[in-house]
């Protein structure tokens, strides 16, 4: 692969590295609230609120794996239908800058949109090099 498509995918992991670390925060009892889901709960989530971030856990690794693959770094056999899987993260990642981009946390936008603008970036990088 190319150095630029090796750069997306390194650069998509370390920052999914990081948004998997503060989701397991989160979803552990982290009082960082007012940094996702609108900052509805400013402070700790409540017990059933800490689903979304066990569950956002996973969707990133998973789009992590799907980065990799797509990018040549793991799962050879999965290049193909990596073809047609990349697009699960980009669509993920432009909704997620979206919803962002308009929620009324201000630290929230302040953290995530930056985050997901170079996420999206990167998937869409990989997806378009390699297509």
């Amino acid at each position: 692969m190319s150095d630029i498509v090796s750069l997306s995918a390194i650069t998509f992991v370390v920052l999914s590295a990081f948004t998997i670390g503060f989701q397991i925060a989160l979803g552990l009892g982290a009082p960082w609230g007012k940094f996702t889901l609108g900052g509805k709960y400013p402070d700790v989530l409540p017990v059933k609120a800490r689903l979304i971030p066990v569950l956002s856990t996973v969707i990133l690794a998973l789009f992590a794996a799907i980065v990799l693959t797509r990018a040549g770094f793991m799962r050879p056999d999965l290049l193909e239908p990596s073809r047609i899987a990349i697009w699960l993260p980009v669509t993920y990642m432009a909704l997620g800058l979206g919803l962002n981009s308009i929620s009324k946390s201000k630290p929230e936008r302040r953290l995530w949109v930056p985050v997901l603008l170079v996420m999206l970036a990167c998937t869409l990088v990989v997806a378009l090099v390699t297509a």
